[in-house]
């Protein structure tokens, strides 16, 4: 038998991101003992190896290894999806009575997507592009223990599900970087002045389309506003290619200087260097919202979310800071005009109470 019998067991996919963050955070800043956590790896076909960064036991899971995690002292799986969830079942199948063992770190993306699938439905139907498989649903239908905030989270889980799991009441603990990285390069950033405001379109290439990239700055173009900031874009390929030809019409017809940077995908390390320099991030809707919370926890700057999205409530409902909040596009640059009621180390001092209140709650749950 594998020496798992007391340990707490984290199964994750292969090429999963968030384990060894999320790991790292709470055995970081938490008394827990490393020696109790082991990850059990689910291989699968994307040709991605799992990447060791943590001094924590790491076997590699296959079917054989039921028996052993039905004696562990927790099972947490990263997400709930296509990929994990068959390995979810079948070890309940093993034995009913594991059930209460499960524990589930839910993002926010997964329940948005569960929600706009029940709204369309009115039940969670199967549809593989969304990741809701038929494996998804059935586990689903068992009474799991979820991890998540429960001020967000709770009402739309306890909709779909058929029976209502209990809820670990704990939001997100870990950063871009691993947290001695991310506290060494907090120390560096601290000591570096901003020579110049800059707003960040999005976290990742694609956050905003054409369209809606060239009403933002035509929002700043109304109000000449544009020579006050340098903005910044992920996106690349034909995107790129339109919002230069765009900006040099700009500049060539009606003599108006557009300052941008696109910024290449790159290593966790100089992104986050990157975002501590903005001034005004501008989320999308969905997704993102590690590097916006490592944004607001730094000092970095002011969020500027569309109201009543995703990524809005959760920052308002669980976080409870000030945002900058639009309903349109074109009203983003007068939002930011008028934006000086933001008290950015306000907003600093809640996500970092909110952190160590999460990660009171994982102690005494990974004790």
């Amino acid at each position: 038998m594998k020496e798992i019998s007391n340990k707490h067991v984290f199964i994750c996919i292969e090429d999963d991101n968030f384990v060894q963050m999320f790991l790292d955070a709470l055995l970081s800043k938490t008394n827990l003992n490393k020696d109790n956590f082991v990850i059990a790896i689910i291989p699968i076909e994307s040709g991605c190896s799992f990447k060791e960064v943590l001094d924590v036991e790491i076997i590699d899971y296959n079917d054989n290894l039921i028996p052993d995690l039905i004696n562990a002292k927790s099972l947490t799986f990263i997400s709930l999806d296509n990929w994990n969830s068959s390995v979810l079942n079948k070890i309940i199948d093993y034995d009913n009575d594991v059930v209460s063992k499960i524990h589930i770190f839910v993002t926010d993306d997964e329940v948005e997507r569960w929600r706009a699938n029940f709204n369309k439905n009115a039940y969670l139907k199967e549809d593989k592009s969304q990741h809701i498989s038929e494996n998804v649903i059935k586990a689903l239908s068992y009474k799991l223990n979820f991890i998540m905030p429960k001020g967000y989270f709770y009402d739309v889980i306890s909709k779909i599900l058929s029976q209502h799991g209990n809820i670990e009441n704990a939001s997100s603990i870990f950063d871009i970087l691993l947290t001695d990285q991310s506290e060494k390069l907090l120390q560096i950033v601290n000591s570096i002045p901003k020579d110049h405001k800059k707003i960040l379109l999005g976290s990742k290439a694609g956050s905003f389309g054409f369209r809606a990239t060239i009403k933002i700055f035509n929002s700043f173009y109304n109000l000449k506003m544009t020579d006050r900031y340098k903005f910044v874009c992920l996106n690349q390929g034909k995107h790129k290619i339109a919002l230069i030809l765009y900006v040099f019409f700009m500049k060539i017809f009606k003599k108006i200087n557009t300052q941008i940077e696109f910024f290449p995908i790159t290593d966790a390390l100089t992104y986050n260097s990157m975002v501590s320099s903005i001034s005004y991030f501008i989320l999308q809707n969905r997704g993102g919202g590690t590097t916006a919370r490592n944004f607001a926890k730094w000092g970095c700057g002011s969020l500027c979310i569309m109201k009543d999205s995703p990524n809005s409530n959760v920052f308002k409902d669980i976080y409870k800071i000030d945002i900058i909040d639009f309903e349109k596009y074109d009203e983003i640059a007068n939002k930011i005009k008028d934006s000086h009621h933001i008290d950015i180390q306000q907003n600093r001092i809640k996500i970092m109470d909110e952190e160590s209140r999460a990660l009171e709650v994982l102690s005494k749950l990974y004790a």
